[in-house]
């Protein structure tokens, strides 16, 4: 309750006493506290247990002194506390998990959570506000009007889907305040905006919640803006990365009778997996030998490049430009044609041959003898010729084929019809780097 006082001098809310505590608030937001009037106020309570009976010898009262200081702080003992502009950091986590418990709590009337109970309604009894929430008194029994915010089946339109009315609004609200709290980049006009939008909805929950409702953690919402304007975005400064950390901590406990061996032993097995896989990156380059063959095969493309741009600083030979080309790789530029001539054939693509009565796309590629194997040729349909640029004006020429499966040519279905062999997609270079003027493209 009181958060009026932070409204503009002139708000009508400040003269509304029906809709708050029946009082015209005139008081004036609170002054900011610094470290030095802090340590100036509480200088003379060090070592004096306060209390709340004065009359008792060698004890100092808050009524004396008119604050609520218990005792001086042990951080006060700091030399640097006194100038610190930021002393205690705010979790924007808790503050946001405890005010949304609090109002879906009261709005479901989920029970151990709701601050709609008999209590609260004598508090309203006993503050004289809001008489129409009064508990009447039914012989023996006590029985309480509709509840402040029980009553969510009248805020719930089942046909449009939608949730509507005063405190599902507040709800947004805070959502929006907290959506530009956490931006990695603030800027002075939100916050400006957020410090003035603040207080107006918590006079919002004031006129909705019961006085029990308005405990310190709903309070501080209006100390969020300012200190973002001190210590700057709240995602560097809250607890969920530490609540993450706290989470993979609990699930190295194997043993729940010794939770902090379990906790300790398994931190120490991460440290040194961490230090031996460091160890490994530094000494990649001697245990290369050990690799597999796919690895071997990922890393093989960027050794012959750095190998070859070192061998080529020394020797500058037509051979090595040859090699420097071909680490390089191709550009992202290619050629197709509908044709190439090489060793003497001419080929052309299916498309081409279509209309032709000589068709030239067949080709075949020889199998190499195997021992351990038989000699096997493969059989395909030229589909498409691809010229691949590379620096030094090289070349290189890749057919594209349609392959036939020599092993099984054709199988014989149930009613005596003959299928297609299947087939597959692959590419095959019939020559390597050209250079030759007697073999040229067809187009």
């Amino acid at each position: 309750m009181g958060h009026r006082r932070y409204l503009p001098k002139d708000h009508r809310w400040r003269n509304d006493k029906k809709s708050f505590d029946d009082t015209i608030e005139k008081r004036l937001p609170l002054k900011t506290c610094f470290g030095i009037d802090i340590l100036n106020q509480v200088r003379d309570i060090e070592g004096h247990p306060l209390t709340k009976e004065p009359k008792k010898k060698r004890k100092i009262s808050h009524e004396k002194r008119k604050d609520n200081w218990n005792k001086k702080s042990i951080f006060l003992e700091l030399p640097f506390w006194k100038s610190l502009l930021l002393r205690h950091n705010l979790d924007v986590m808790h503050i946001e998990k405890n005010i949304c418990d609090n109002i879906m709590g009261t709005i479901m009337n989920v029970k151990g959570k709701t601050k709609d109970i008999i209590n609260t309604r004598l508090d309203l009894k006993k503050m004289n506000i809001r008489p129409e929430l009064h508990p009447i008194q039914r012989g023996e029994k006590v029985e309480v009007p509709d509840g402040f915010s029980s009553n969510i089946y009248q805020c719930v339109n089942l046909k449009d889907h939608k949730i509507s009315g005063l405190k599902v609004m507040i709800v947004m609200f805070f959502c929006i305040i907290y959506s530009l709290l956490i931006f990695v980049e603030l800027r002075i006009d939100d916050l400006k905006h957020i410090e003035e939008q603040i207080p107006i909805i918590l006079c919002k929950l004031e006129k909705v919640f019961p006085p029990c409702y308005f405990d310190v953690m709903v309070h501080l919402p209006i100390h969020l803006a300012s200190e973002a304007e001190i210590a700057g975005p709240i995602h560097y400064r809250w607890m969920y990365p530490i609540e993450r950390w706290l989470y993979f901590l609990k699930s190295l406990i194997g043993n729940r009778a010794c939770p902090e061996g379990c906790i300790a032993e398994g931190y120490i097995a991460i440290e040194c997996m961490t230090l031996c896989s460091r160890e490994f990156t530094q000494n990649h380059i001697d245990t290369t030998q050990h690799l597999s063959d796919a690895e071997w095969d990922q890393e093989f493309i960027e050794w012959f490049k750095d190998r070859v741009a070192q061998l080529h600083k020394t020797d500058n030979g037509r051979l090595m430009k040859d090699l420097l080309s071909l680490s390089r790789g191709p550009t992202k530029y290619s050629t197709h044609s509908n044709g190439y001539i090489v060793n003497g054939y001419r080929f052309h693509v299916e498309d081409h041959d279509q209309m032709l009565k000589i068709q030239n796309c067949g080709v075949v590629v020889v199998g190499e003898n195997d021992k351990d194997s038989k000699n096997v040729d493969y059989y395909g349909i030229l589909t498409d010729v691809i010229e691949l640029q590379f620096i030094s004006d090289r070349r290189l020429i890749l057919f594209r084929c349609i392959w036939f499966d020599v092993f099984n040519m054709k199988t014989e279905n149930e009613d005596g019809s003959i299928m297609k062999s299947t087939i597959r997609y692959s590419y095959v270079a019939p020559g390597a780097m050209e250079e030759d003027e007697d073999e040229g493209l067809s187009r």
